[in-house]
């Protein structure tokens, strides 16, 4: 039995990356709407194209965590002010409804004859990944290797996480070689 031609659902973890941390070489800037860019990691790129080859007629879910302020009273912003509980609530929503746009944008240029499904959520990314995997039951899970040291690998890592606690098959990209 071939597995791979049995992918219908794939689910497909993109970041967005600092544009003022981001290296040319690693880094790739693709405009979601008229006049708006957001940046990713060339390796999130291919990771799309990768999936994007694999699920043929089936659904790409592409995924992004945001960084996750509800259900919580902190000090935060630029002023250093308190965000109130509503305030933090409506952040995550705003976060959420921008991620999808941008998400849906990314896959209409990156892959525009795929069909898509945005997901975006608060959290930590690993958190985000499995609950939307559990939702969502894809029959693979593409992730992007960042290309952090040894060091970072050994405290952990999204896809070291995913990988053994994900409930289906992982298949994670290599950074480009080139």
């Amino acid at each position: 039995m071939n597995l791979l031609s049995s992918i219908d659902s794939i689910l497909v973890p993109i970041a967005f990356e600092s544009p003022l941390a981001a290296s040319p070489e690693s880094a790739l800037s693709v405009d979601f709407e008229a006049g708006e860019h957001v940046t990713i990691t060339k390796s999130a790129a291919r990771a799309l194209q990768v999936a994007e080859n694999l699920v043929g007629d089936g659904v790409l879910h592409l995924v992004h965590a945001t960084p996750g302020l509800g259900g919580m009273s902190r000090y935060g912003g630029m002023q250093g002010a308190w965000l109130s509980v509503s305030a933090a609530a409506e952040v995550d929503k705003a976060a959420r409804e921008y991620a999808t746009r941008v998400l849906t944008g990314l896959a209409n240029g990156l892959c525009p004859d795929a069909k898509v499904e945005a997901h975006a959520g608060p959290g930590r990314p690993s958190d985000v990944i499995l609950n939307v995997a559990a939702r969502v039951k894809p029959d693979l899970i593409v992730l992007a290797s960042s290309d952090h040291g040894r060091v970072r690998r050994a405290f952990g890592s999204t896809a070291d996480r995913i990988v053994h606690e994900a409930r289906g098959m992982v298949l994670v990209v290599p950074p480009d070689p080139s």
